[in-house]
């Protein structure tokens, strides 16, 4: 069975300046990766949020009451629990298929 990467993407407000293109950024997006889930729960992911197989699953502090967590197997769900009470206006959890040989 396929493992998924959960990956927070956070935006960072924080102006800097662009040497080579000589102006200001003001916003940057980092994404790193902070668990992973089986494929079963990504399913029941998409179908609690309504994500078709084909579109990028992406998750919002608005979305998080959606997913329904206790008919997550308990590996995932303390995996999702311990990164969903981090998300916040600034933060989104992007869940992709993992390409390493981790999975």
């Amino acid at each position: 069975m396929k493992k998924w990467c959960l990956l927070k993407l956070t935006l960072l407000e924080v102006p800097y300046q662009a040497y080579v293109l000589d102006h200001f950024l003001g916003e940057v997006a980092a994404l790193e990766e902070v668990g992973r889930i089986s494929e079963d729960t990504v399913e029941l992911i998409r179908q609690a949020l309504n994500y078709s197989r084909d579109e990028e699953l992406v998750i919002d502090y608005k979305k998080i009451p959606l997913i329904p967590l206790e008919d997550i197997r308990e590996e995932d769900r303390l995996v999702l629990e311990k990164i969903l009470d981090k998300i916040n206006d600034d933060t989104f959890i992007v869940i992709k298929e993992c390409v390493d040989e981790r999975s």
